[in-house]
């Protein structure tokens, strides 16, 4: 074997191994606010936000940097930057998306024992057992109020418990800009 050859052979195997990710269609929001744009590019409206924990399918790819995504629950189609969410499989996927409670909280930390994350009002908790929700890499602790969907009565009460948690919030325009 040539020296170039060996050389080449080193170089490739020293680099860190590659995940196939072609059969990963779904992602998981890791981070605590990721904006979703209109087009791929930073400088394109940003038509919403995904929140800690929401689910998504991804449409498409393009080049390395970005996903045009769907959300699981509001079905919002946009591009978010492929590293601020974090890939899963389909059984995982399943899981993460129909077994989430609901952060009540408008701003709560949730800690494990390497980070903290600060998690807003709306965010999902995955497998959340009343103490601690499960992301795909770490379990983390949540001493915030959270509902769970399944036992949860939407009645007008509740909805104005949670209308006044955002009083005084700023406003953050959206995906009606589009039809301006």
């Amino acid at each position: 074997m040539s020296r170039t050859v060996l050389s080449i052979s080193l170089r490739y195997m020293s680099k860190k191994k590659k995940v196939d990710n072609r059969h990963l269609f779904h992602a998981i929001c890791h981070l605590n606010v990721v904006p979703v744009w209109a087009y791929p590019s930073d400088d394109a409206i940003m038509v919403s936000q995904i929140l800690f924990g929401e689910t998504c399918t991804i449409l498409e790819k393009k080049n390395k940097n970005w996903y045009k995504i769907q959300t699981t629950v509001c079905n919002i189609v946009g591009w978010v930057h492929s590293i601020q969410i974090k890939l899963v499989n389909q059984i995982s996927f399943e899981n993460l998306s129909n077994n989430a409670a609901t952060a009540l909280e408008i701003c709560h930390p949730a800690f494990n024992e390497e980070y903290s994350k600060s998690i807003v009002i709306g965010s999902s908790l995955p497998l959340y057992d009343g103490i601690s929700f499960q992301m795909p890499e770490n379990k983390y602790v949540y001493n915030g109020q959270a509902a769970l969907s399944e036992g949860l009565e939407l009645n007008s009460e509740l909805l104005i418990k949670l209308a006044r948690r955002y009083l005084f919030s700023p406003e953050l325009r959206g995906e009606d800009l589009l039809s301006e």
